[in-house]
């Protein structure tokens, strides 16, 4: 079984003002045993953060969405372990996915193609 470990944790592009606190992260998260991370994008928002951006959104997808009254990086870091520890699987790609249900990974939307699929497309004539 492939168990994912969170390598290092970085929370970037902070906004704290009179609406509250915003800041966006990346996890950089990969096999315990070996070397090379994927990553994992999330935001992190307080309480008044998430009632202002309701008054002018009216509906906020929670996906890979941290709600906090204050923002304690260790308690974000103890969150993402938890999600890993859930998120041991047989292979690494059914470990991202897993992980992908929490925080959006960065090859969530990429559609891999056969070697004939490929070939198909490139040799395609119009």
């Amino acid at each position: 079984m492939i168990k994912p470990v969170l390598k290092y944790l970085d929370i970037v592009q902070i906004k704290d003002g009179s609406k509250g606190f915003l800041a966006r992260g990346a996890a950089y998260i990969g096999e315990e045993e070996a070397d090379g991370v994927e990553y994992f994008y999330f935001r992190v928002m307080t309480t008044d953060r998430l009632h202002s951006m309701l008054d002018e959104e009216h509906i906020i997808d929670g996906r890979a969405t941290f709600i906090v009254h204050t923002f304690d990086q260790t308690t974000i870091e103890e969150r993402i372990n938890v999600v890993l520890r859930d998120s041991i699987r047989p292979t690494w790609g059914e470990v991202a996915l897993a992980i992908n249900r929490y925080l959006s990974w960065e090859y969530d939307s990429i559609k891999y193609e056969t070697i004939e699929e490929a070939l198909a497309r490139i040799n395609k004539v119009d």
